[in-house]
């Protein structure tokens, strides 16, 4: 069945096919596919509130905001409780599912929701998702938040400004150019930055976290996982706190850059290309500078930590 409304400015297509008919047994899948275009004049902010939906959002050039959906479940019951409501209001885009809170069996009725935001830029963008993946191309613009609570959050593109939350999934930002500020936190998931941040503060509670391209000041904390940091340029008066429970922390800088600071371990080796010092029957060493310099701070339980010179 299909319908096609015309509501102003907007054009929305519904095509649902049951595949359940008389001659089909009841467990057949059921399926659903929605589109919707609206203009984009007056939308300046793109939320999603979803529950099992991966979500892919992509900036390009346009006057609409095209937005498709794609539903598969066991039941009509189940393709209804994840159809999400596409509205507008002042001047907020809303596409909203409801999470609930019982347990639908994903994995044995085959249940998949997949939706596709294109829009041009200048839009905020705020995604909150139950479960499913994140995905998001092009020049995001000022400002964007994802919040997920099991799914993968992978970047593509520009942003000024990223906030990112999940309580289980990996995060995989590539850029095209250093981004103003990151705030990224991970229950459990590796972190996976290049292009790098004039100021990054990144936390998990078990991945590896990796930062390549850093321009600024850095925090990092993670309960178990390595910390790998790199700044091709070393800003002086910069400072970097990486803390790690159990994990190896390797810094990459600039034969030039100059460093000062103290690196802790307990139990671990200490390494650095740069001058310094060692004390507490080596397990304490001291970074030091005679001029300006990126301070760093790193302690760790358990794990080696190695201050290199770029291609030593």
């Amino acid at each position: 069945m299909e319908v096609r409304m015309r509501q102003g400015t907007s054009v929305v297509v519904f095509t649902v096919a049951m595949v359940a008919l008389a001659a089909l047994p009841a467990s057949a899948a059921k399926t659903a596919h929605m589109e919707r275009s609206l203009a984009a004049g007056t939308i300046r902010m793109v939320e999603a509130d979803l529950s099992v939906h991966d979500l892919n959002v992509r900036v390009a050039p346009g006057e609409t905001i095209e937005v498709t959906v794609d539903l598969r479940a066991g039941s009509t019951k189940r393709l209804e409780e994840i159809r999400p409501k596409i509205e507008v209001n002042d001047h907020v885009l809303k596409i909203v599912a409801p999470k609930h809170h019982h347990h639908w069996g994903w994995g044995s009725s085959g249940t998949h929701a997949a939706i596709t935001i294109v829009m041009p830029p200048g839009r905020e963008l705020d995604v909150d998702t139950a479960s499913g993946d994140v995905r998001l191309d092009g020049d995001l613009g000022a400002n964007f938040e994802v919040d997920t609570a099991s799914g993968d959050v992978t970047v593509e593109g520009a942003f000024a400004q990223g906030e990112i939350d999940t309580a289980s999934g990996d995060v995989r930002l590539k850029l095209d150019k250093p981004a103003e500020g990151l705030d990224i936190e991970t229950a459990s998931g590796d972190v996976t930055v290049e292009g790098g941040a004039a100021k990054a503060h990144l936390e998990t509670a078990s991945g590896d976290v990796r930062v390549d391209g850093l321009t600024g000041p850095a925090e990092v904390d993670t309960a178990s996982g390595d910390v790998t940091l790199q700044w091709p340029e070393v800003p002086a008066g910069a400072d970097a706190e990486i803390e790690t429970a159990s994990g190896d922390v390797r810094i990459v800088l600039p034969p030039t850059a100059a460093v000062a600071g103290t690196v802790t371990t307990h139990s671990g080796d200490l390494r650095s290309d740069f001058p310094s010092s060692r004390s507490g029957h080596g397990r304490i060493l001291e970074l030091r500078s005679d001029r300006p310099a990126l301070r760093l701070e790193i302690s760790t339980s358990s794990g080696d930590v190695s201050i290199e010179k770029v291609g030593s």
